[in-house]
Formats: structure tokens, C-alpha cells, sequence
């Protein structure tokens, strides 16, 4: 069914459409928000200086704000099946996400800390060190501290590894030192705030163990493979501890969120070979 703000669309002046949709949005009924998620997306780069300021207006409702989340959802959704890339985050949609990510309204957080692990870049991650630095609410700043480790999580995840190139969608560790590097660092970032952090995102937090002692165990092994022995040895011994730290703190945590990790962390102890399926639950949800 074509709605009245369809009709009008072609005609009307951009803003006054985009008003249309966000009236959508405001009603509150799903076929109606979905109505303008579809319009926002296939109109996405006339809608979008409008959408971030909507986005970020404290006076916009919920619904509207919902709506404008899952439009963002949707079209990088098509990005990625178009095999294009997302685009880099401006300054002020990366802060309006930022502020969303720890609201009370599951809706609103949920959807905006997939929206930033779909793009977890240095610049991300930069910006939100300044944004935690600055944050004054105790309540806010706990909440934040679950938010960087998924964050970080990610970004070290996204750096650390890339596609084969035999076709196989399987992951190999980058060939980039430096990547790697970053990505241990960011793992270990993110482990660090689980004492700034609330006892619900535990599992947030533990998850970077995980992944730390994986990337160590694979680094290991290709220095094996390049007779670099002595950086090997620190690299799984490293391994060792961090995996035998993930082990001792999942068990601690009560139904923890990635229970395949806790088998593929006891198989990476006894291999220097990590396999496909013991990369893959590094992964989190993203937009893919």
C-alpha cells in the first residue's frame, strides 16, 4: 500500500519528506516505521544531513530515533550485499550513536551499539576515548565501559584479520605486523575496562581474552613458521596465560554469551593451528 508521504515525495521538498517519514516513524505502528525505513534507505545521501540531526536532537522522540537506526541498519545492509564499502562515521553521527548506546531504552541501545561495531575503525575508537574521557556521568561512564569493549573487541577483530584470497570466505591472520600489534593492544584495552564497567557486561569484557589469546596463538605459529623461535616462544606463552585467564573467567560467569569459545579456547591450548571454526567465533553480530 503506498502511503500519503509516498505520493507526495516526488513533488514536495526534501525536508518537508523527511518530516513525512519521521511522522511515520512517530506513530508507533511497525508497518509504518518499516514504510519509512524502506524511504530513508533508497533516498539515503539526500536524507542523510537530516537524519544525523534528527538523530541527535534530544527534543526527537523514540520512535523517530528507532526509525532512524534501523534506516542506518538497513541501507549498510545494502552496502555490504553490493559488495561496497561503509563509509567512515562522521563526527557528529559517531557522537549521536555514542550518546544512544547507553540510553535506557533496550531498543535504542541495542541498535546503536550495532551501528558502531559495524565500523570499528581507528577513528572510532579514537573518538570514543575522548568521549569517555569527558563523560562526567558516573551511571553513564559504567555503561560506556561495556560499550568500549564490544567496540574494541571489534576493531581489533576487523584489523587483525583478512580474507583469503583462494575464494573460501576464510579469515587468515593480516601479514601486517603493525595490524596485529594494534589488535592485541585494543584486546587488552578492552579487558581493562572490566573494572570500570557493570557486572552484567561481564561477559563483554571476557570475550577480548578470547580473542587476545587467538591472535597471540596464530602470531605464534607463523613465527614458528619463519624460524623466528625466541618471538614465538613469547608469543604462545602469552597465548597460554591469556587462554588459561578466559577459561578461569567463563566459568565464573554464569551462562556466559559465547559458549563455543570456552571449547575453541581448550583446543587452541593444545594446537599452534587454530581452524576456520575456532577463528570464526571470534566474530561478533555486525551488519553482516
Amino acid at each position: 500500500m503506498t502511503s500519503s508521504v509516498d505520493k507526495q515525495s516526488k513533488a514536495a521538498p526534501i525536508s518537508e519528506t523527511f518530516s513525512g517519514i519521521l511522522s511515520l516513524f512517530a506513530s508507533g505502528d511497525f508497518s509504518e516505521i518499516w514504510n519509512g525505513v524502506e524511504q530513508l534507505a533508497t533516498g539515503y545521501s539526500e536524507y542523510y544531513p537530516f537524519m544525523v540531526k534528527t538523530l541527535s536532537d534530544q527534543r526527537s522522540n523514540g520512535f523517530e530515533k528507532l526509525g532512524l537506526l534501523l534506516s542506518f541498519r538497513r541501507h549498510f545492509k545494502e552496502l555490504y550485499y553490493e559488495n561496497e564499502p561503509i563509509p567512515e562515521y562522521d563526527a557528529d553521527f559517531l557522537k549521536a550513536l555514542l550518546d544512544l548506546s547507553v540510553s535506557e531504552t533496550p531498543l535504542l541501545k541495542n541498535n546503536a551499539r550495532i551501528l558502531l561495531r559495524t565500523k570499528p575503525t581507528a577513528k572510532t575508537k579514537e573518538q570514543f576515548d575522548t568521549y569517555f574521557e569527558r563523560m562526567t556521568d558516573i551511571e553513564k561512564k559504567k555503561r560506556l565501559a561495556g560499550v568500549a569493549a564490544d567496540l574494541y573487541y571489534n576493531f581489533a577483530i576487523e584489523t587483525a584479520f583478512d580474507k583469503k584470497d583462494d575464494g573460501s570466505n576464510e579469515l587468515e591472520l593480516s601479514p601486517k605486523s603493525q595490524n596485529v600489534d594494534l589488535a592485541i593492544d585494543a584486546l587488552s584495552q578492552a579487558w581493562s575496562f572490566r573494572d570500570k564497567g557493570l557486572p552484567q557486561d561481564t561477559s563483554l569484557f571476557v570475550k577480548a581474552l578470547y580473542g587476545r589469546g587467538l591472535i597471540l596463538t596464530m602470531r605464534g605459529a607463523r613465527e614458528l613458521r619463519n624460524d623466528l623461535s625466541s618471538e614465538a616462544t613469547k608469543s604462545l606463552a602469552l597465548a597460554e596465560q591469556t587462554f588459561d585467564l578466559f577459561l578461569q573467567e567463563a566459568k565464573e560467569v554464569r551462562n556466559y554469551d559465547h559458549p563455543k569459545q570456552i571449547l575453541a579456547a581448550g583446543k587452541c591450548r593444545k594446537s599452534n593451528a587454530p581452524s576456520a571454526d575456532e577463528i570464526e567465533v571470534c566474530f561478533s553480530e555486525t551488519v553482516r
